[in-house]
């Protein structure tokens, strides 16, 4: 038996030391096996279990085998000090026609394969999920926990163009569970995937009108182009969003966003990033983004850059160590990362510069900076001069892992570069931690220390 509950409940990767359960004798590799006599699903549901403070009963695993009770009350705030095992995602079972897993090359990191489709990891992460392997016991969970907001990826509000688009057979419940949520009062930000000839035009009208009708339980909605790399052999085939489709778009959408900014006090519905660079229109201005409520779908995230380079520049320059530095980026926000990197340079009295990535390793139709590879990085990296470091978006390079969507390693790339390389935290912030010289670099071999360059 005590084999058996070495692998059950839920794992406690870390105990803060002097922490209540700390002092309860609670220790790294202990499993929580019941609340309360409620066995837990995870560990948001030991957490939503502890919100009332207690007192409660645990009933433990320890690491030897051992079986525990732990009696405890917290007071109000406190926590116990656990860090709990992640929660390991549901995957996607559909079929999309346009979806980016199925798009990528043989060589990219592991973690790139998971087609994650978990509440769980949307109401923690912001992850977007279709509902369709959502059960009865999922959508009652989620209300009873008010597990809010979910980020929720629509298409269409027309079932059957929906089904053409996401294809996961008759048990798609969407429509039943999505209306559900809403009426629970869960909160929910949506998403179309814009695929010109497919969803857009007069479906796309339908869409917005059928969703901003579902104000304020739906929040939001952003519409973004389709990803479509060079790895399509055997796919449906898909035509690629132009800049006369996006300029299309953006008439099609500004005047309902004017009408819902007066009616909805929000503009509801925002567009995302590339429809105005590749259609070469200026960008909204940041009140048109309202609390930017889909910039972790990368909607606003230039305005918000161009915003902090501002405010970055009214601050007093940094005393600075790095003084000559290469920002890899992707092509399309390029020219506008220039403009901004030109006034920081003045300012501070740096030799910063915009270095474009042709996106060799998911084709050139891929042209944004969350998706460059290590290798096609380096291979950019060929033109720098010698004592330029080398600055690559934190967004890049997966949490945790560190590692860009290639395999490879900040180290990786430094040693194929032959130059430091940077991480830089996303937003105009991180140009000041490097400019001062605050980032720790990875550095190519046999190099130590930071140079005063």
């Amino acid at each position: 038996m005590a084999a058996d509950l070495r692998k059950t409940g839920i794992r406690m990767e870390e105990v803060a030391p002097g922490s209540p359960a700390w002092q309860m004798g609670l220790r790294a590799g202990d499993r929580c096996l019941a609340i309360d006599g409620r066995v837990p699903l995870d560990y948001l549901d030991i957490q939503y279990h502890l919100a009332d403070g207690g007192p409660h009963v645990m009933d433990v695993a320890k690491a030897d085998g051992q079986r525990w009770e732990a009696e405890f009350e917290l007071d109000e705030d406190e926590t116990l000090g656990i860090g709990w095992e992640g929660i390991r995602p549901r995957t996607c079972r559909n079929r999309c026609v346009f979806c980016f897993v199925d798009q990528l090359p043989r060589g990219v990191r592991p973690s790139l394969r998971i087609k994650d489709e978990d509440y769980r990891h949307s109401f923690l992460h912001g992850n977007f999920i279709t509902l369709s392997n959502l059960t009865p016991a999922d959508l009652d969970r989620i209300l009873a926990q008010r597990l809010s907001p979910l980020y929720v990826s629509v298409h269409s509000t027309d079932p059957s163009l929906r089904a053409r688009l996401v294809r996961c057979g008759a048990r798609d419940r969407f429509f039943e569970y999505f209306d559900a949520l809403a009426r629970g009062g869960i909160a929910l930000h949506t998403q179309v995937v814009l695929l010109p000839g497919r969803n857009d035009g007069a479906a796309l009208e339908r869409t917005m009108t059928d969703l901003a009708a579902r104000h304020p339980a739906v929040r939001s909605l952003g519409i973004v182009p389709v990803g479509l790399t060079r790895h399509r052999a055997g796919l449906p085939a898909l035509r690629p969003p132009d800049p006369s489709f996006c300029r299309a778009v953006i008439r099609q959408v500004q005047p309902h966003q004017e009408r819902w900014r007066r009616r909805l006090g929000v503009r509801f519905a925002y567009l995302a990033d590339e429809f105005y660079l590749q259609a070469e229109r200026r960008l909204p201005p940041a009140s048109a983004y309202d609390d930017f409520p889909q910039l972790e779908n990368g909607i606003g995230l230039v305005r918000d850059f161009l915003e902090e380079t501002v405010a970055l520049l009214r601050e007093p320059p940094p005393v600075v160590r790095v003084r000559r530095a290469a920002l890899a980026t992707g092509t399309l926000f390029a020219p506008l990362l220039a403009q901004a990197l030109r006034r920081i340079n003045r300012r501070w009295g740096v030799a910063f510069r915009a270095l474009p990535v042709p996106n060799r390793f998911l084709g050139p139709r891929v042209t944004v900076a969350g998706l460059l590879a290590g290798r096609d990085i380096a291979a950019a990296a060929g033109r720098l001069a010698p004592d330029e470091w080398l600055a690559v978006p934190g967004q890049c390079v997966g949490a945790g892992h560190g590692r860009f969507l290639d395999d490879w390693t900040p180290a990786d790339l430094a040693a194929a570069a032959g130059r430091p390389v940077a991480r830089l935290p996303l937003g105009a912030a991180g140009l000041r931690a490097l400019a001062a010289g605050e980032l720790e670099p990875a550095l190519p071999r046999g190099e130590h220390g930071l140079k005063n360059l």
